[in-house]
């Protein structure tokens, strides 16, 4: 059955290119187009948060004490938030330090077998074969680390001013 439906298809041509869906939406070019420009407004509007969210003082006045009015009409004391957030920032670059320590020695190990299994085709090694496949699993694994330590980094800086922010008179917007 097999072998006739493949007689079959080989006899079938069709008059035109077969189109993928990849090609049907979009050139190459365009795509790589639409890639860059999304992630070029993607990095400015997060650039754009940060400069809201870094508006929002966590001591009150420049020089002011601890106890200053940062919400419009709420005076609340921070001197316990700062050192919640002091601790909490201390918590996490341990934890980042001792996590990405262990993702390096993975990278390195794992690189290697990378390296090694790729590299060795046909009973011989062909080392720019495996060694671009290693740079691209490098590559990924310090990408993902240097996401997750941005996204650590955010959280806590954030977290406090939304905190701060919260104590307002209108906190479910004002927090956002």
């Amino acid at each position: 059955h097999f072998e006739r439906h493949a007689r079959h298809t080989a006899a079938f041509k069709l008059p035109f290119p077969p189109v993928t869906m990849a090609n049907s939406i979009a050139s190459p070019k365009a795509t790589d187009a639409f890639i860059i420009v999304s992630g070029i407004i993607s990095i400015l509007f997060a650039i754009f948060q940060f400069k809201l969210v870094s508006r929002i003082s966590l001591t009150g006045a420049p020089g002011g004490g601890h106890s200053e009015t940062l919400v419009s009409g709420v005076n609340i004391d921070t001197s316990k938030l700062i050192g919640i957030y002091e601790a909490i920032r201390e918590g996490a670059d341990s934890f980042l330090k001792a996590e990405y320590t262990m993702c390096a020695y993975f990278i390195v190990a794992f690189g290697t077998v990378v390296l090694l299994l790729v590299s060795y085709t046909g009973g011989e090694f062909h080392i720019e074969e495996g060694g671009l496949t290693c740079v691209s699993f490098v590559a990924g694994g310090l990408t993902s680390m240097l996401s997750g330590w941005i996204g650590m980094k955010v959280a806590v800086f954030s977290n406090a001013r939304t905190t701060v922010m919260a104590a307002g008179g209108n906190p479910w917007t004002d927090a956002f």
